[in-house]
């Protein structure tokens, strides 16, 4: 998957409006879903190297605008790192999987929010955010946004 990089001065940028969400905060289902489906999960803020807006677990934000609570959860399932977006359908969330890689390179990816309406500068990209999207990076390089169009999240 090729992610658009963006100039890191972006990520001071994003960390003034992040919204974090505790284990505890989960949404049940969203809690069952993963149990059921990665038995032993467990989340993770590490992330090496990373400035601090970008060492979360969990974040919470609405990422198709239809006024729900969507979440995006970081985390380890044996030797393996996955980061998944959870929509709210209904009395129900449907998964989505932004990351998959080993347990160690998750420890060095962070995870972060941009809000809607956030002006996004890049190297060749302006644009200003539609809806709150997650934005997933290895901390030694750039962020990529991952935005949720045509039933899926593209990354930019």
């Amino acid at each position: 998957m090729k992610v658009k990089q963006f100039s890191v001065a972006l990520i001071f940028v994003m960390s003034a409006s992040v919204t974090t969400v505790i284990a505890q905060a989960l949404p049940a289902k969203v809690r069952t879903y993963l149990t059921d489906n990665y038995r032993g999960w467990k989340q993770t803020a590490v992330a090496n190297g990373c400035y601090a807006s970008f060492r979360k677990s969990v974040i919470v934000g609405d990422f198709d605008s239809n006024g729900k609570s969507d979440y995006a959860v970081k985390f380890i399932h044996g030797r393996r790192g996955h980061i998944l977006a959870f929509l709210s359908r209904g009395t129900d969330y449907k998964p989505y999987r932004l990351e998959s890689m080993s347990a160690s390179e998750l420890k060095n990816t962070g995870l972060n929010i941009a809000r809607r309406g956030e002006r996004i500068e890049g190297e060749d990209v302006s644009f200003t955010l539609t809806d709150d999207t997650p934005v997933i990076g290895t901390c030694a390089s750039h962020p990529g946004f991952y935005r949720f169009r045509s039933g899926d999240f593209k990354p930019l």
